[in-house]
C-alpha cells in the first residue's frame, strides 16, 4: 500500500500538504518548515520514499493514543529518516504540534489545519493493517 505526500505550500512556519491513499485524497497535512540544515523541531523531513512500520511500545503517544481510539496498535512510524528518529503520522493542527512528524487535518489554510482527529480516524484504520504486514510506504514530493 503506497501513501502519496504532495507538499503543496511553505510559509516560514509550516509546510502544508495533501495526503493520498493508493492514489485516492485522504486528507491534509501540516509539518514543520524547510531548513538547509536541521533545526531541532522545526525542520520537515527529506522528500524520498519511507517504509512505515508500526511502533507499539513506548513513547508519550501511545499511552495516549491507546485511551483515545480504540482502534489504535501502535504509532505509524518512517523508517531510516535521515537526521531524525521517532518520525509518525499523528495528529495535529499546527508547526508547535511537530518535531519533524506529519500530521494530518481535514481542512487546512495558509499554514495550520483543522480536525486533526477527524483525519485521523480515517486514514489509520485504512492503513494499519498494510502497516503492520510490512507492506506500508510513504513517498514524499515536494512542490513548495
Amino acid at each position: 500500500m503506497l501513501i502519496e505526500l504532495l507538499r503543496l505550500n511553505t510559509t516560514p512556519k509550516a509546510t502544508v500538504g495533501a495526503l493520498y491513499v493508493d492514489g485516492a485524497f485522504e486528507c491534509f497535512t501540516v509539518e514543520d518548515t524547510w531548513h538547509a540544515n536541521k533545526v531541532p523541531a522545526e525542520t520537515r523531513i527529506h522528500p524520498r520514499l519511507y517504509d512505515i512500520k508500526v511502533r507499539p511500545e513506548g513513547g508519550r503517544f501511545n499511552p495516549i493514543y491507546s485511551k483515545r481510539y480504540e482502534f489504535h496498535a501502535g504509532m505509524l512510524q518512517l523508517q531510516d529518516v535521515p537526521e531524525f528518529t521517532f518520525v509518525y503520522i499523528h495528529t495535529g493542527n499546527n508547526a508547535g504540534h511537530t518535531e519533524g512528524c506529519i500530521l494530518v487535518n481535514k481542512q487546512i489554510d495558509r499554514d495550520s489545519g483543522t480536525s486533526s482527529r477527524g483525519a485521523y480516524m480515517s486514514l489509520y484504520p485504512k492503513v494499519i493493517g498494510a502497516a503492520l504486514d510490512g507492506e506500508l510506504k510513504i513517498r514524499i514530493s515536494d512542490y513548495a
